[in-house]
């Protein structure tokens, strides 16, 4: 083997921050989703005493939720056509779905409970 031949190895530096940021849009999804099935649920308080009373539950949790969705499916669509097709982009278009519903069905007005911020 010359100095010029790979070991076989490859790295996905795109595919990974993808995955990264569809985890925490689709964290974020999933929090509003349980509250919308149970406002007074522990998951719900959990996450509202551990993010403080500064953070609006609501409207920034919606936000982070969104953006982080759209960003994960734009650098998975990024990464799959700079090369083959992996496993990463698949998983991170997958993340960037479930951090787009909840805002997307919000906007649509499919989901009608107001989010209003978490009581301490």
């Amino acid at each position: 083997m010359g100095i010029y031949h790979s070991s076989g190895r490859s790295s996905d530096p795109l595919g990974f921050f993808s995955v990264l940021i569809g985890l925490v849009g689709a964290a974020a999804a999933l929090v509003l989703w349980a509250y919308q099935f149970d406002p007074n649920g522990s998951l719900v308080s959990s996450v509202a005493a551990k993010l403080g009373p500064g953070f609006a539950l609501g409207d920034d949790l919606v936000l982070t939720a969104f953006l982080c969705g759209v960003f994960c499916v734009a650098l998975a669509v990024v990464g799959a056509l700079g090369g083959k097709l992996r496993g990463s982009a698949v998983f991170s278009i997958v993340l960037g779905v479930v951090a787009l519903s909840y805002p997307l069905l919000t906007k649509l007005d499919l989901v009608t409970r107001p989010l209003v911020q978490h009581f301490r």
